[in-house]
């Protein structure tokens, strides 16, 4: 998970980058932009207490908008649809084995990515949210699946990631990333107390998004 320490690394490199590339940024007297596409495969899965996910592989795409202040510094921007989710196994299995979770985001990255002085590779630290476009929960048998409702996920998913980036050419980019949320993805509930009647109020247990995944932009207008 990203603990403390983590987030206060990718906090840190993001304003140790700006302030190292401060000078080059006012001293460029022309922002070049990009504008292009985005494709890549994700493996995600969720992470929480006790359970047993594995990782489930997808794809994202969209559009990406980059924003360079020099030859060592730039922001990107994307909007992209993004399929998660993962698989579950069972360890007492019955009727089903294993159990797929899939969750599709409309996400928003924000990223800041800083070449490193000797080489052609970038590290990529950024922040991104994302909104819940569709979710689904399906039982998988050896035959067939069964699909189940899920109803306590949250509209809205924040996180932070890292990754690394290489820049090919004046209009292609690969990169590497990491990400996960920050807080739980499940909103909290009420259930009733099956002593007393009452209705009592739950947390929600602690589960989180995380996606590794492999990208490559194309700016196909870069001015």
């Amino acid at each position: 998970m990203i603990n403390k320490r983590m987030k206060k690394l990718i906090f840190l490199t993001l304003f140790s980058a700006l302030t190292l590339s401060s000078w080059k940024v006012s001293a460029q007297s022309k922002i070049t932009y990009g504008l292009g596409v985005k494709g890549g495969m994700n493996l995600s899965r969720l992470i929480e207490k006790n359970a047993n996910n594995k990782y489930l592989l997808s794809y994202l795409t969209g559009v990406s908008l980059e924003q360079l202040f020099s030859s060592r510094v730039s922001l990107s921007y994307a909007l992209l649809y993004s399929r998660q989710g993962d698989i579950t196994v069972f360890s007492n299995p019955g009727l089903f084995n294993r159990s797929r979770t899939r969750y599709n985001y409309l996400v928003l990255p924000i990223e800041l990515r800083y070449r490193l002085k000797y080489y052609p590779f970038y590290i990529t630290p950024g922040f991104q949210a994302g909104y819940l476009l569709y979710k689904r929960g399906d039982f998988l048998p050896k035959n067939g699946s069964t699909t189940y409702s899920l109803d306590q996920e949250e509209k809205i998913d924040v996180g932070l990631s890292l990754g690394l980036g290489c820049r090919f050419s004046k209009h292609f980019f690969g990169e590497a990333k990491y990400y996960q949320s920050i807080k739980t993805i499940l909103k909290p509930f009420s259930a009733i107390d099956p002593v007393s009647g009452a209705i009592v109020h739950r947390t929600p247990p602690d589960v989180r998004n995380q996606t590794l995944s492999l990208s490559l932009s194309y700016y196909f207008l870069v001015r």
